[in-house]
């Protein structure tokens, strides 16, 4: 009998089925965890959620994830701006002309990343309408893109040419160790988190996790004033000037919009008249007209070259804007429209895209202003009597704002780094 030691080769041979086992195991777990990882679909990148709500890992790859949904979709209409538009505009609203409607708006969008997603948008389907919607603040902001963004995720460069295919982007769904424990995290929860954020499989947030924000917060006014305060701390560490980044980017946006036939709005966001105040107090509000004065400029002069543009005012101190926030110490008393100073709530999204669409609201009054060379400095000149028939009405809240401002530049702090969502203070 020949022993082990006297053939060799019988160990090597050995050896080498262990290898084979061992390979074969490594080999089909990572096929399990593709599998489960596809199954699962914890960002919500392969196929539309069943129920009409993507998965809460979908947050977490927002920039990615609703860049695969377009993909996917392939609307024939889209939403862009920043987590108003996410939470405000409705892509089911009544109004549209096509269908199917993609909100493709991001928490803390800059106008850098809105022009690149309306170009991923138009390769994968032509668009025919665009709503746009534009805050003071991303115009005052040099950051040009937001953490998550991935320019390879994207159907074409900057340029226009196809993008090539990344491994990576391919991957991160499919085989990281992020995605399988958000695979098995979404296995064994019942539901989400109260505070999750949420996302409708047409791309808009969903109001809950809002809701629990002001839960949490201890009511309506008590979030105004954190928002408040925010912005307050945050002004004092921004210029006071329109950057050339963000300008040279909605240019780029028009000059697609007309070279491609698209239908484009742009919406001033509606904002609660006490943001207002806010630019008014701490200096900005010359800033601010001179925002939509170059803003109607560049508009009107695409306009006069045969686009199909329009831009529309809806800040200022309408009754919708305007709406009382509850008293301090109020936990109970819900707003109709309006999460906190910055963000609205769907009811005043409609009342925007009623008009955008010749709607009729539903008390049969208008709101919102088209600028045009003709409107534009009538408009602002009511603006500036609505706002002081506004502090006559309300000379508590000029007062609380005013006081406030006081404390905090007295208080020295700078810039808050609480910061309850991606762009709450670029504006």
């Amino acid at each position: 009998m020949t022993s082990e030691s006297e053939n060799p080769g019988g160990t090597e041979e050995g050896h080498g089925r262990y290898l084979r086992a061992f390979l074969g195991l490594l080999f089909g777990a990572a096929l399990g965890i593709v599998a489960l990882n596809w199954w699962v679909d914890p960002y919500g990148m392969f196929r539309a959620a069943p129920a009409g709500l993507e998965p809460a890992g979908f947050n977490t790859t927002l920039r990615l994830s609703k860049a695969r949904a377009v993909a996917r979709i392939k609307p024939q209409a889209i939403i862009l701006g920043t987590s108003r538009a996410e939470l405000g505009l409705d892509p089911s609203h009544p109004g549209w002309p096509v269908a199917p409607v993609y909100n493709l708006a991001l928490s803390g969008g800059t106008l850098y990343e809105m022009s690149r997603y309306l170009q991923h948008a138009q390769q994968t389907r032509p668009l025919t309408h665009v709503v746009m919607s534009v805050e003071f603040g991303g115009f005052l902001a040099k950051t040009s893109t937001q953490k998550g963004f991935d320019e390879t995720a994207l159907a074409v460069d900057a340029d226009g040419r196809p993008t090539p295919p990344n491994w990576r982007r391919i991957m991160l769904p499919l085989f990281s160790r992020d995605a399988l424990e958000a695979s098995l995290a979404a296995l064994t929860a019942r539901a989400a988190p109260k505070n999750a954020i949420l996302y409708h499989s047409n791309g808009q947030r969903e109001w809950r996790s809002k809701l629990e924000q002001v839960k949490r917060s201890g009511g309506y006014h008590r979030d105004f004033v954190k928002r408040e305060d925010i912005y307050l701390r945050s002004v004092q560490n921004r210029r006071n000037q329109l950057e050339d980044a963000p300008l040279a980017s909605f240019d780029r946006i028009l000059a697609f919009a007309a070279t491609h036939g698209i239908h484009l709005s742009i919406v001033l966001d509606p904002v609660h008249a006490r943001r207002l105040e806010l630019y008014d107090l701490t200096g900005r509000w010359p800033l601010f007209e001179a925002w939509k004065r170059r803003l109607a400029a560049m508009v009107e002069a695409r306009r006069q070259a045969g686009a199909t543009i329009d831009l529309w005012d809806f800040t200022g101190y309408s009754p919708v804007t305007t709406e009382p926030v509850p008293p301090p110490g109020d936990k109970k008393t819900e707003m109709a429209g309006y999460w906190e100073v910055s963000h609205y709530k769907s009811v005043v999204g409609d009342r925007v895209l009623d008009t955008l669409f010749g709607r009729t609201g539903p008390d049969g009054s208008s709101f919102g202003v088209r600028l045009t060379p003709e409107s534009l400095e009538p408009h602002l000149a009511l603006i500036r009597h609505e706002q002081q028939a506004f502090r006559t009405r309300y000379p508590e809240v000029a007062a609380e704002l005013a006081e406030r401002a006081r404390r905090l530049a007295k208080s020295g702090k700078g810039e808050s780094k609480e910061k309850p969502d991606l762009n709450a203070s670029l504006d």
